[in-house]
C-alpha cells in the first residue's frame, strides 16, 4: 500500500526543473508576521518624558521595554531549544544590534539588556546608549575578546569552530565566560531598527548561533491612513517585521502577546 496515493507524473515546465533541480526541500522554520501600530501616543509621551528628564529617547528604547514586559507577562514566548528539548528561559533579556562604522568600513554589533521589564524607560535607555558607546569607542571587554577570537581562527576551520562553541555553551549549555565569551548574549527576543535607513519593513532572517527564536525589525515611522473611530485619518505609523521560529512557537501563542502591545501603544502612560 502506498504512503501517499498519487496520480500520474505531470508535466514539468523548464522553470520548474530549474527550481526542482536547484531548491532542496524547505528545511527553514522561520514564520514571518507584519504587525502595524498606531505611535502617536507614544510619542506625544516620549515628548513629555524627554521634557521631564531632559534627554531623549527612541522608538528603539520603547521596544525594549514592551518586547521586555512582554516576554514576562507570557512566558510561553521566552524558550530556547536545546538539541531536541524546549526550555523555558529563567530570565528575560532583550538583545539590541545596531552598526558601528571605523576607517571606512561597518559591521554589525549588538547588545544585551537584562530584565527589561524591571527597569523604568529612562533607566532602560540609559544603559543602552552607554553600552552602544561603550562598543564604539572599543570598551566593550567581551566583544573584543570574541572579536581577536574568532580572528584568530583560519577560514577553513571557522565553520567546523563554531558548531563546537554552540554544541558546548548551547547542546550542553557550558559557559565559555572564562574563555571571554559572553553569556547568552543574543538573550530572549533581538531587535533591529533599520527605519533608521529609511526602510519601511523588512523581515530579518533567524541567525541558528544565538539560539534567539523572535527578531523583530523596527520600520520607519511614515504618515499613512488609519482608521480611528470609523473614520479614515492620516497617523503616524511603524510596521513590525517579526520573524518566529516555528519550532518553537506557534501562531495560538500570538493573539495574547499582539493585544497587549497594541493595548500598550495606545496607553504609554500607564507602562513607562
Amino acid at each position: 500500500m502506498k504512503h501517499i496515493p498519487t496520480g500520474r507524473p505531470l508535466y514539468s515546465g523548464f522553470f520548474s526543473k530549474l527550481a526542482i533541480g536547484t531548491w532542496r526541500r524547505p528545511r527553514d522554520p522561520s514564520t514571518y508576521l507584519q504587525l502595524d501600530l498606531d505611535v502617536e501616543p507614544v510619542l506625544a509621551y516620549l515628548k513629555v518624558l524627554s521634557a521631564r528628564h531632559q534627554r531623549s529617547f527612541s522608538i528603539t528604547h520603547v521596544f525594549g521595554k514592551v518586547l521586555g514586559l512582554c516576554m514576562a507577562r507570557y512566558p510561553e514566548l521566552n524558550l530556547i531549544l536545546r538539541g531536541t528539548t524546549l526550555r523555558r528561559r529563567q530570565g528575560v533579556s532583550v538583545f539590541f544590534s545596531d552598526l558601528t562604522r571605523a576607517k571606512g568600513r561597518s559591521d554589525l554589533f549588538g547588545i544585551s539588556i537584562s530584565d527589561p521589564e524591571k527597569k523604568t524607560l529612562l533607566a532602560l535607555a540609559d544603559e543602552h546608549d552607554e553600552k552602544v558607546r561603550a562598543i564604539r569607542c572599543g570598551h566593550d571587554e567581551e566583544l573584543t575578546r570574541a572579536h581577536r577570537m574568532l580572528a584568530c581562527l583560519p577560514s577553513l576551520f571557522r565553520k567546523s569552530a563554531l558548531a563546537c562553541l554552540e554544541w558546548v555553551m548551547y547542546r550542553c549549555n557550558i559557559s565559555l565566560n572564562n574563555l571571554g565569551l559572553p553569556r547568552d548574549r543574543f538573550g530572549s527576543v533581538m531587535i533591529t531598527s533599520l527605519g533608521a535607513f529609511g526602510m519601511p519593513l523588512v523581515f530579518p532572517p533567524l541567525f541558528p548561533f544565538s539560539r534567539c527564536g523572535i527578531i523583530v525589525s523596527i520600520g520607519k515611522i511614515e504618515l499613512r491612513p488609519w482608521i480611528v473611530s470609523g473614520r479614515v485619518v492620516p497617523r503616524k505609523l511603524v510596521s513590525l517585521g517579526i520573524t518566529v521560529d516555528h519550532r518553537l512557537l506557534h501562531g495560538a501563542y500570538g493573539a495574547k502577546p499582539i493585544r497587549f502591545i497594541k493595548h500598550v501603544f495606545k496607553n504609554p502612560s500607564l507602562y513607562f
